[in-house]
């Protein structure tokens, strides 16, 4: 369920919506307004040669993932610091040369920073960004009816 409760549903799935507060919102324009330039649209470098293979994974996903929309350059300099430090932990080891691994504190932070910009579904739709891979058929639609499960059973049952 996370550490804010579960996850909340769907636009399409939801039966009301509530007032979700006021947020400060700035549009593109107000935002071309401010005194220095803003990269809107971050392409972020090949990851360094001496990371982990599974590291460079996860930074490969990052790079082709939908969350990658909403994510900012210091979005992208946080997480380049978060696999660095993690690459760093995977090759630690004690006085006696054995390795110590990825400490359960470090891993927490990690997939912290990773839900903060919205990299799994929870997260989004936590932070209120929907991305819809798969459309879900709300109620009342036509292909949404109700159907007998006895059959729907015995169908798939030849």
């Amino acid at each position: 369920m996370g550490d804010r409760g579960p996850a909340p549903r769907r636009e399409a799935e939801r039966r009301r919506t509530n007032d979700k507060g006021t947020a400060t919102k700035l549009t593109r324009e107000q935002l071309q307004e401010l005194p220095f330039e803003i990269d809107f649209e971050p392409d972020p470098l090949d990851p360094p040669g001496h990371w982990d293979g599974i590291l460079v994974e996860l930074w490969e996903a990052l790079k082709t993932d939908p969350a990658r929309k909403w994510m900012t350059s210091a979005d992208w300099a946080a997480t380049k610091l978060m696999i660095e430090l993690t690459n760093t932990q995977m090759g630690a080891k004690d006085k006696d040369g054995n390795l110590i691994g990825v400490s359960g504190a470090h891993q927490s932070s990690l997939l912290k920073h990773l839900a903060s910009i919205g990299i799994t579904e929870a997260a989004r739709l936590r932070l209120g960004k929907e991305i819809t891979l798969f459309p879900i058929k709300p109620r009342g639609t036509e292909d949404g009816k109700v159907i007998d499960i006895r059959s729907a059973r015995e169908a798939d049952v030849q």
